[in-house]
């Protein structure tokens, strides 16, 4: 914040503020007080919709106001509470709106409260459905050892919210409140007090369908304001050192986008250059291989007993990762001194003998509360018990969809041919108990929803802090890609910028693709759908080829919502198609045809924004181009790929995740640029920006999107080696990747 910021365009100020200077604002409630901060708050009117916003519309276009409003948010300052009344506490708003009307679906926010009178302060999250409706998170309130102490009267704290889109989900919210207890002595002394999920069917709510959405409507979209709130009549609340920023959720604090060249953000008040110490809690568990065989009906044998006590292990963590509370509350736990996780008695010894999954997966049993018993989803139920085994949540952290690393201690692994070996222990985690046996998991799902776990990596090691080789096998695919500029060539000047030229551009490049992959026929496995082309400068005619991208037909088209897109050939219209914007029929054609070759049906789209220039580049932004693809190219005009499933049932493709990769340089103007943007996904997978799927059938479903920095200029060659400059292309290559622990 500006060490003047009464006149700041990007928060919308309450009479009841004062100014002392130094970026220092003190707030004196008289009722409800609040001040909004957003990109356009000073200027902000009302919400699309307004009172009458819909959930569903919202929920659909992405934003309730406008379209570059952030969603994703960290949302930070230092407070003093001096005098406020008790019972009126002090939220932070995120995703709102204004709420100056009773029933009024503007007014939907997702809130994280603190009650300052309280000894220990004691936190919530809360919903506001519409104004005036609000609604605590299923996991009610909450403390938090590091706010253990009444706030009003107590000095200096930071208080901190974080909200955004879980990656790779399309309805699902992660919330975060954030904590300092003195930030006098340390500003980088953060503390996450909790984090929660807001999904479909968490009952979060009950009457979203008074706005046309979901009764436990969840708000993935972004909103005008940020709200900071007291309903307290008298006394103050001090703030000093402001900071709201957009975020992305899919890099990590340190994360530079792969170029090195972008220091970490600094905490609120922090100069930037004050090293952090990060000290997580690592959670862990110890296996010892047996060589011997026990059990009575069903003998378990050593490989058994291995995959037994990982799966025992596995479940006890997920729902309870600090059993003793060392670092703070417990999870789900029963009280007592022994026996008080959910894999041990009375679910110890219930499970030798139960039948293995029908690969061949043993598996021990683990308490239920629901069932009353012990069980292992998709056996048999073991021991029956008592509500006295029952499990509490007691407000800790639980493991949401953990990754999972094996840690091979000693040489030996390296060399081990008696039962289990480090191939077999890797196989009955990664491919049973993590893929065809997943099921186990199901079970503990009614314990605040942990998910499930993930194949993460194996490694080897002599002595502690030591890695060694592991081993490897080899997978080679051919993977298509597009590479995407933002600078339309002569022949597609329509006066159209920023984020409408780069779906113009990628809508003709991605149905080329799914429907020709390799650009006719390629890497021996034949091509995919494709004619005659009526260009010379086309080496055959893909379906958004020649009559679709030139000609009388040559004209982008437009939805409502703003997205721009190129049409396609319809064999079945015998013309150029946009569906949902005009589909003439004009009769039946031959023009393109099946080659016997690869389509892609659903691909998984992993978009590389490439260079450094991303990070600051504007109109279009990373964030604007996410958005239009996530949002509305497959989302609310999806039907735009409708008219594909006439060539081998080709739809929609999927969003998977995306990146920014500078590792890569640009190659020099007017040469090539094919061979570096493959460079670049190699890079991008290889260096962990983007996942690697290590079976043949997922890394075939893989589609990688290039998009060049704003005004960089892309240029291949023919065979001729005639140098050609584009607006975007498609091909594909086939790398080879070493896969460890296979």
């Amino acid at each position: 914040m500006e060490d003047n910021p009464q006149s700041s365009n990007y928060v919308d100020w309450p009479d009841e503020m004062d100014f002392p200077g130094g970026g220092v604002v003190v707030m004196n409630p008289n009722g409800p007080t609040d001040f909004g901060i957003g990109k356009y708050a000073a200027s902000f009117t009302d919400s699309i919709g307004g009172c009458d916003m819909s959930f569903t519309d919202t929920a659909a276009r992405g934003y309730a106001y406008k379209a570059d409003d952030p969603r994703d948010v960290e949302y930070k300052f230092i407070c003093t509470f001096e005098g406020i009344d008790p019972g009126n506490g002090m939220s932070i708003s995120a995703r709102t709106g204004h709420h100056t009307s009773d029933n009024c679906c503007q007014g939907f926010a997702y809130m994280f409260n603190v009650d300052p009178n309280t000894n220990p302060a004691e936190f919530r999250f809360r919903k506001e459905m519409w104004h005036v409706s609000y609604h605590d998170s299923p996991e009610g309130h909450f403390t938090h050892p590091v706010a253990n102490f009444k706030l009003v009267g107590h000095g200096k704290v930071g208080m901190g919210f974080v909200i955004y889109n879980k990656p790779n989900t399309t309805d699902r919210v992660v919330l975060e409140g954030w904590f300092n207890p003195n930030p006098t002595a340390d500003i980088t002394n953060w503390t996450m007090v909790k984090r929660i999920e807001d999904f479909p069917g968490n009952n979060w709510g009950n009457d979203g369908g008074q706005c046309d959405g979901d009764s436990d409507q969840v708000g993935t979209w972004s909103g005008p304001q940020n709200r900071t709130k007291t309903n307290s009549t008298s006394g103050s609340v001090t703030f000093e050192k402001i900071s709201f920023r957009e975020i992305d959720p899919t890099r990590a604090l340190d994360d530079t986008g792969g170029s090195g060249s972008q220091p970490p953000p600094p905490p609120p008040g922090g100069g930037g250059s004050t090293p952090v110490t990060v000290s997580p809690v690592i959670t862990y568990a110890a296996i010892s291989p047996p060589s011997t065989s026990v059990g009575t009906t069903n003998p378990v044998g050593p490989l058994g007993r291995v995959s037994r006590q990982i799966g025992q292990r596995l479940t006890n963590a997920m729902v309870c990762p600090d059993f003793n509370a060392r670092y703070g509350p417990s999870g789900w736990e029963r009280d007592g001194d022994t026996a008080t996780q959910i894999g041990s008695t009375p679910c110890t010894g219930a499970g030798i003998d139960t039948k293995p999954y029908p690969d061949g997966l043993q598996i021990t049993t683990y308490w239920s509360n629901s069932a009353n018993a012990c069980i292992a989803p998709g056996l048999a139920t073991g021991t029956t018990g008592t509500n006295d085994n029952d499990v509490t949540n007691h407000g800790g952290r639980i493991l949401k969809n953990p990754k999972i690393h094996l840690i091979f201690w000693g040489a030996e692994w390296n060399s081990r041919t008696l039962a289990p070996t480090m191939n077999q222990i890797i196989g009955e985690v990664r491919d049973k108990l993590l893929n065809t046996d997943r099921r186990y998991f199901d079970g503990i799902q009614q314990y605040g929803s942990p998910g499930y776990p993930q194949w993460g990596s194996t490694g080897t090691g002599t002595t502690p802090g030591t890695g060694t080789g592991t081993p490897t096998t080899t997978i080679s695919e051919p993977l298509p890609f597009c590479i995407i500029t933002n600078i339309p060539v002569s022949r597609d000047t329509f006066g159209i910028t920023g984020v409408q030229a780069t779906t113009m551009i990628l809508s003709e490049e991605l149905v080329e693709t799914q429907t020709d992959p390799y650009v006719g026929n390629g890497f021996g496995e034949g091509g995919g759908w494709w004619g005659i082309p009526q260009s010379p400068t086309d080496p055959i005619r893909d379906i958004g080829d020649t009559p679709c991208d030139i000609g009388p037909n040559d004209t982008p088209d437009e939805y409502p919502d703003g997205l721009v897109v190129m049409a396609y050939w319809s064999n079945s219209h015998n013309n150029c198609i946009t569906p949902g914007i005009h589909a003439s029929d004009q009769g039946n054609s031959t023009a393109i045809t099946y080659h016997n070759g690869r389509v892609m049906k659903n691909p998984v789209l992993r978009l590389i924004f490439w260079g450094a220039g991303w990070t600051t580049q504007t109109n279009p932004t990373k964030a604007q181009v996410i958005s239009e693809i996530q949002n509305k190219l497959l989302g609310t005009d999806a039907v735009f790929f409708s008219g594909l499933n006439q060539y081998s049932g080709v739809g929609t493709p999927v969003y998977g995740s995306s990146c920014q990769n500078s590792n890569i340089p640009y190659p020099s103007t007017g040469t090539s640029t094919i061979q570096s943007a493959v460079n670049v996904i190699k890079d991008s997978i290889e260096s962990g920006l983007l996942p690697l799927k290590t079976n043949s059938t997922e890394l075939r479903n893989e589609l990688y999107i290039v998009f060049m920095e704003k005004d960089r200029r892309g240029f291949h060659t023919d065979s001729n080696n005639q140098l050609h400059e584009f607006a975007g292309v498609h091909t594909a290559f086939k790398p080879s990747f070493t896969i460890p622990g296979s």
